[in-house]
């Protein structure tokens, strides 16, 4: 057909390309439109926890588990640490609180359920529960766990967090910090028996100073969640910390040698 006059001929390619980019923007929309819930996110890997192909690059949906994630936390805890809702009470770990504050990774958006609940039921048994938010884990805690065992326990499966730093040398022993279950804990030798090779922080009375020496540790366990000291977030957390005083103006430090 001839071209109406005061109109130009559009060409195909770019005609395709408009369109495509336009069916890819209205795909990706779409999909999130269509959400209706969480669990509708997921789908992807062997065991089907892991978030499907399709929002893998949606920011959108990441932005929305963060989101999420935040308010699950804020939720319910007062300013003295207690989570509240209805008779019951249950006071949260300080080293919890200050853990949870801090954004997700990109290991546990991904991840359908990347936060547990430990406890021991009333035949002894340890039992385990999956949670997809943290806030619905002090939710069970403080409704029903803690009246089966007082030490029940919210346990982060993806990452370990590194110890607070106002409770950097301030654990008394035998008790150490655990990156996982995000407070203190006893770590007991394997039962193995196993052992393995790591840097320690050893003081040194000929540099009067704190130096990093190689030696064969014995694995350590936490009675909780499983975590070992071969974990180097466990470690460091445990290390001795130092403070070292720059003076004013000082721009460059000399960096110590062991």
């Amino acid at each position: 057909m001839p071209t109406p006059p005061g109109k130009k001929k559009r060409s195909k390619d770019k005609y395709a390309q408009r369109e495509s980019s336009t069916l890819s923007v209205r795909g990706v929309r779409d999909s999130a439109r269509s959400v209706t819930k969480f669990s509708e996110l997921y789908g992807g890997g062997e065991t089907g926890r892991l978030l499907a192909g399709p929002h893998n690059n949606d920011r959108k949906i990441e932005r929305l588990l963060q989101r999420r994630h935040k308010k699950s936390v804020a939720r319910g805890i007062g300013p003295d640490g207690v989570y509240r809702y209805g008779d019951h009470e249950w006071k949260v770990p300080g080293g919890v609180r200050q853990c949870l504050k801090k954004s997700l990774i990109w290991g546990q958006v991904v991840n359908q359920y990347p936060w547990a609940v430990v406890w021991s039921g009333n035949d002894g048994r340890r039992k385990r529960k999956l949670f997809a938010t943290a806030g619905g884990a002090v939710h069970f805690i403080a409704t029903q766990a803690q009246y089966h065992d007082r030490h029940a326990a919210i346990v982060s499966r993806v990452v370990g967090y590194d110890i607070p730093i106002q409770y950097v040398n301030r654990i008394p022993r035998p008790w150490r910090w655990c990156p996982y279950c995000m407070t203190a804990r006893r770590f007991r030798r394997h039962k193995d028996n196993l052992k393995f090779s790591a840097e320690r922080k050893e003081w040194s009375n000929e540099k009067n100073r704190y130096v990093w020496r190689s030696r064969t540790l014995a694995v350590l366990v936490c009675e909780r969640c499983g975590c070992t000291n071969k974990d180097p977030r466990m470690r460091r957390s445990n290390q001795p910390w130092e403070k070292r005083v720059i003076k004013q103006g000082v721009r460059r430090v000399r960096r110590r040698r062991s």
